[in-house]
């Protein structure tokens, strides 16, 4: 099941944003304090540092006068370090289509018709942004640390 997930970046994202959207849907409802929107981690210097913000902003976005972009964040200690694996963002073309869907359900529509076309991706350092349907992009996305060990993506908590 992994490797068929590794072999198919859109469909990731696609699970993701639904997770995203479903729990988004379901805030709040019955409780006397609403849950927070869920956040993902975004950067503004190339992985150097990062941050969280709902995961509703679309990369890249406008954050306090600088591009931000999502950055994904691994571990390979539990946590305790935490480093960027890969940066990610939509072309101009996708992210306009995503911005003009009139629901969350169109939006998953839209990223899985695009199949990963529309997603960039890059490693913190690299000047090339490449499209995820590229096989580069496998290797990308496949996180290590320092020692070579695999990492585990993290979730931004709020």
């Amino acid at each position: 099941m992994i490797e068929k997930l590794k072999k198919q970046p859109g469909l990731v994202a696609l699970l993701l944003l639904v997770a995203a959207v479903t729990i988004f849907l379901f805030r709040g409802s019955g409780g006397p304090s609403p849950t927070p929107t869920p956040e993902a981690f975004f950067t503004v210097d190339d992985g150097k540092t990062f941050f969280s913000a709902p995961i509703t902003n679309l990369p890249p976005f406008q954050h306090e006068g600088q591009e931000a972009v999502a950055a994904k964040v691994f571990t390979s200690d539990g946590g305790e370090t935490q480093f960027v694996g890969f940066l990610e963002k939509y072309s101009d073309e996708l992210k306009a289509k995503l911005e003009t869907a009139e629901s969350f359900n169109k939006q998953i529509g839209v990223l899985a018709g695009s199949r990963g076309r529309g997603t960039l991706v890059k490693r913190p350092g690299d000047a090339e942004w490449v499209v995820a349907s590229d096989p580069r992009a496998k290797e990308i996305r496949r996180v290590t640390d320092d020692s070579g060990r695999p990492a585990r993506a993290m979730l931004a908590v709020n």
